[in-house]
């Protein structure tokens, strides 16, 4: 038997954002009137550099915890 692979944590650049930007994220992921790019938009206007991709990513991850 070859040797068990184990899943590793997936990192993305939202969960390098500071704590209030990721609450921020949270919350307009729950608003189902905003779409991924404004949300990239609105990070991207804060100073970070973030793809509507990271955010859907993101979104998917979190689908459990929202």
């Amino acid at each position: 038997m070859g040797k068990q692979r184990t899943k590793k944590r997936v990192k993305s650049r939202i969960d390098e954002l500071p704590l209030d930007l990721q609450e921020l994220v949270d919350i307009r992921l729950a608003n189902v009137n905003i779409t991924y790019q404004e949300i990239a938009d609105e990070l991207c206007e804060k100073g970070y550099l973030v793809s509507k991709s990271s955010v859907g990513r993101y979104a998917l991850r979190q689908g459990g915890a929202l």
